[in-house]
C-alpha cells in the first residue's frame, strides 16, 4: 500500500495548469499578495456617520466577529463613530428579502425574490482613511 502526499483541498485555477512552474508560483504569489491587500483594506479604519434606513432614529445593536468573543456595535441614528471597512461591510449587509407573491392558477401563491431592501448606510465622513497602527512610537513626530 502505498503512502499518498495529503492535497490540497482547493481547486487548482485553469489558467495555472498550463504555466510552466515559475509562472505558476509568480501567480500564486500574486493572488495571496492581493488577499493580504484585502485584509489589509478591511481593517482599515474610517469614520462614518450611520444611518438606520429601517427605523430611523433608533439605535442599533450589532454583534461583529467570532462567536467566542464577538465585538459589540451599538450605534444612534446620525452617529459619527470610527469602524473598519471590515463592520462597515457587515453592517451594509444587514438587508431584508423583498418578494412578490403571485397565484399560479391553480390556486397556490408562488414566492418570487425580487430584491433586497437595505437596512442600514454608513456614509463615510472624510475622504482620508485613520491611522490604525497602534504601536506608533513617538518619536516619528
Amino acid at each position: 500500500m502505498s503512502k499518498r502526499s495529503p492535497q490540497s483541498t482547493e481547486p487548482t485555477p485553469v489558467s495555472l495548469i498550463n504555466l510552466d512552474p515559475l509562472a505558476a508560483a509568480r501567480s500564486i504569489d500574486a493572488v495571496v499578495s492581493e488577499k493580504n491587500d484585502e485584509k489589509d483594506w478591511l481593517e482599515e479604519r474610517v469614520q462614518i456617520q450611520f444611518y438606520n434606513l429601517e427605523e430611523p432614529g433608533t439605535e442599533a445593536f450589532f454583534c461583529y466577529g467570532r462567536c467566542e468573543c464577538p465585538d459589540k456595535l451599538t450605534l444612534q441614528h446620525g452617529e459619527v463613530k470610527e469602524l473598519t471597512r471590515g463592520q462597515i461591510r457587515y453592517i451594509e449587509s444587514r438587508q431584508t428579502p423583498i418578494y412578490e407573491y403571485k397565484g399560479d392558477g391553480t390556486g397556490k401563491m408562488k414566492k418570487k425574490l425580487m430584491g433586497y431592501k437595505p437596512r442600514f448606510q454608513c456614509r463615510q465622513v472624510n475622504s482620508r482613511p485613520v491611522n490604525v497602527s497602534r504601536n506608533m512610537d513617538a518619536s516619528a513626530h
